[in-house]
Parts: C-alpha cells; structure tokens; sequence
C-alpha cells in the first residue's frame, strides 16, 4: 500500500461513505419519531400526492360532522318549542271539552277564556325561538311553494255519498242508513279567523244546502262586524277521490282511494283556513242523534292551507363536496296559522257550549299539525344522527388509507435505523483511520 499526504483518496472516500451513512440515519430517525413512512414528496410521489388529498377529505369530513352535531343542536331546540305546544295544545283540548259541559256556565267558561288567551299567547312565544339569532318555526323557514286551501275531509260516509245526497238518505262506510228523519236538524260550526260560524238546516236537506247556511251565516256575522259587502268566510262542498292540492301543485286524493265528502276553504293561504268542523243531528226534541253525530263529524284536516312561499329552507352540509346536503324546513307553528287567531288578533272563542264544541275540533287539527310538526323534525334529527354516524366512519376509513400509504412497520424500520446507525459509527472510525494513515507517513521524516 502507497503511502501519501498530498492526496488522501482513502479518507476522502470513508468522509463520502460516513455523510451518505448520517444522512441515511437521520431519515431513518425521522420515521421513527414521526411514525410515518412518507415524511415528504421525495419519500413517495405519488404516495404523498394520495395521502395529502386524503388528509385535506379527512379535514372537510371532521367539518361535516360538525355541520351536523350543529344542525342537531338547532333542531333540538324547534323540537323543544314544538313539544311544547303539542302540551299546551293537549291542555287546551281538555279545557275546551270541560267548556262544552253545561255544568259550566258563561261565566264559569269565561274564566277559562282567560286562561285559553294565555295558552294561545304563550303558543306564539314558542313559535318564536331563535337558534344563533335565526327564527325557527314562525313561517320564516317554510319550503318553496304555492299557497294551499284547507280541506277537511269525512271518510266514515259511504263512498256513493254526493253533496247532493240527502241527510236521510246517508249511510255510513259499512252501508247502514244514518237514521236521520226529516224534521230532524243538522247543525254545522266551523272556525275561521277565531271566530266561530253555526248554521242549520233540517235532514231533508244536504250538505250542500248546510254550506250555504253557513256562508250565509259567516257573511252576514261579517257584514255586521265589518260593514263590507262581499263572502270572505266562504267554503265549498265536494265529492271525489281529489280532496285539493298541497304545496307542490299536486293533487292530495283519499287514504283508501275511495269517494268522500270535502269541506274545503275557498280562500287560498292561511287567511282562508278553516280550523275545524263539528256536525251534530238533533232530533225534533233537541236530543244529539249520537250514531249520525259520530258519523258527520268526522271531517278530519287532509290538506293544511298554506301561504305561498319562497325558498326558505335551512341548509346543513353534510358532505366534502359541493352540494352534499340535507335541506330542512319548518312549518308555521304560531297560533294564526293553527286556526287559534285570526289576523285581527281576535283569539279562538269557548264562551259558549256551541262555540266549545267548535273549538275541540279546531284544537284538535291545530294539535295534529303540531304533532306532525314534530314528527318530521325527529326524522331530520334521526337522518342527521346516521349521517354523522356515516361521516365519522368514513373518515376512520379514509384515515386507515392515508396511514396505510404513510404509515411506517416499526419493527422493519428499527432494523434500518439500528443498521444505519451502526453504519454510521463505522465509517466514522475508518475516516478516522484514514487520517492516521497520512500521519504515518510523518513518521518516515524523524
């Protein structure tokens, strides 16, 4: 072996060899620390290109599933302002029915008018709760669409039943004959605005004859009341499968299928809303005929009037791309557009036996709006509940893929790290004894 000083090719080459072993053992211990195989692009192209559009889908899923922990949050409190009503409503049926009971007298059912404004006041305050300054079921927050008239619908009368049909000629679903005389009376009342119209005709008669009655009644209490010439409170008798149209423009038939008598508001919106209809037949002695009372008052409400709207809905996205959402809306939960109020303030009446009975109908479909109100918001709870589940689990999936590409084997890398660290000492040594091979040469001179 030649022994040099001026060119240490051998030291040069073990200096080369122990900075590739550092650098080597450097990335291997930043692996290790980082617990991750992929630290950068030049570790893997195209892995690292995948893994970083994979981290930025696992930052936008975190985010929906706060958009949906938020929208539960806001629909927790609409549903607490609506099971509130649902209990306020269920109150004043049972007040109204206690109205109804002639062991009352106007002035025991006055009492309780007081008491029934209250309810019908407090029903407009919880129409009125906010979520982070947003109004949530006063009507502000209703889906795009037309305005609705009420319809109200009897399904227990015999599907070959017609408006023109007779009282005395009714028969019930199951084709047996109502037992209504001609001298008897049938008696109709119906709210509109908060106020309650009551008309009569004899059971010779039909049901178009007792709408008559009652429009004429409603138009005459108007004209007293307002001097103006005109029908607003005016209602329509129908028979048929088609019972109106929802919001949508689309035409709402019977549940059965099946031919049935309609009571529906001419006035479009909630203006024109009919808030319930009770039918009872007295006999010449003024006794309720309770099988043909049963059977005529069954009108229940099978499409709720609605004033036309714009596109209101609340929007909670729900998903990593644009679009992905889950659009909710709110109906009208305030009093007027229950049929307790109408729109000159004036509240739904109990001050007499006729007026009380009146009203258990009215309450009654003013209760079932609210409960389907209620129902619909527990189905958006329940979807944003499994759509969060959804989220979350996919963003566990996505996160086992990106560790997957920059995920390191801790056993195999701690092979590598303790191989270049032992590399790296060793060519630390044989730089070392390189140097004292040109020191040797010194060694010559002396």
């Amino acid at each position: 072996m030649s022994l040099t000083i001026r060119y240490n090719h051998e030291a040069i080459l073990m200096h080369r060899t122990m900075s590739e072993n550092q650098a080597a053992l450097q990335k291997s211990s930043e692996k290790v620390a980082s617990a991750q195989r992929v630290t950068g692009a030049a570790d893997d192209v195209s892995g690292y290109a995948i893994s970083e559009r994979m981290r930025g889908m696992i930052r936008d899923l975190a985010q929906d599933v706060r958009n949906t922990q938020n929208g539960n949050s806001l629909l927790k409190v609409a549903e607490g302002a609506v099971a509130d009503t649902v209990d306020i409503l269920r109150i004043m049926q049972s007040k109204a029915i206690e109205a109804a009971n002639d062991t009352n007298d106007d002035e025991d059912r006055a009492v309780i008018q007081k008491e029934y404004n209250q309810y019908i006041d407090q029903i407009d305050d919880n129409a009125r709760v906010t979520f982070n300054g947003k109004t949530l079921t006063d009507g502000s927050k209703n889906r795009e669409g037309s305005a609705t008239r009420t319809s109200l619908t009897n399904n227990m009368l015999s599907s070959d039943t017609t408006e023109l049909t007779t009282f005395t000629d009714m028969k019930n679903r199951q084709g047996e004959n109502l037992g209504i005389v001609e001298n008897d009376t049938v008696e109709i009342s119906y709210v509109k605005q908060g106020e309650t119209v009551t008309a009569n005709v004899l059971g010779k008669d039909n049901m178009t004859k007792l709408i008559e009655a009652a429009n004429h009644a409603a138009t005459a209490e108007e004209m007293l009341k307002t001097k103006l010439n005109g029908r607003a409170f005016d209602t329509e008798i129908l028979s048929g499968k088609t019972v109106g149209k929802d919001t949508a423009g689309i035409e709402v038939s019977t549940v059965d299928g099946k031919n049935a008598i309609t009571i529906r508001a001419e006035e479009e919106g909630v203006s024109g809303q009919i808030g319930g209809v009770a039918v009872k037949v007295l006999d010449s002695e003024a006794n309720i005929k309770k099988n043909a009372t049963e059977t005529l008052n069954a009108f229940i409400e099978t499409v709720r009037a609605e004033d036309a709207s714009d596109d209101n809905d609340l929007i909670i996205h729900t998903g990593p791309k644009a679009n992905q959402n889950l659009r909710m809306y709110m109906t009208d939960m305030r009093s007027y557009a229950l049929g307790l109020r109408g729109k000159d303030g004036n509240t739904l009446s109990i001050g007499t036996r006729t007026e009380a009975n009146a009203a258990i109908q009215t309450v009654t479909n003013a209760l079932q709006k609210a409960l389907n109100e209620q129902t619909r918001l527990g189905s958006y709870h329940y979807r944003l509940d499994y759509t969060k589940a959804n989220l979350t689990i996919a963003g566990e999936n996505v996160e086992a893929s990106d560790n997957t590409i920059r995920g390191i084997d801790f056993a195999s890398q701690m092979v590598d790290h303790t191989k270049h660290k032992i590399l790296a000492q060793s060519s630390t040594v044989m730089l070392a004894q390189s140097n004292n091979n040109a020191s040797d040469v010194l060694t010559l001179l002396q």
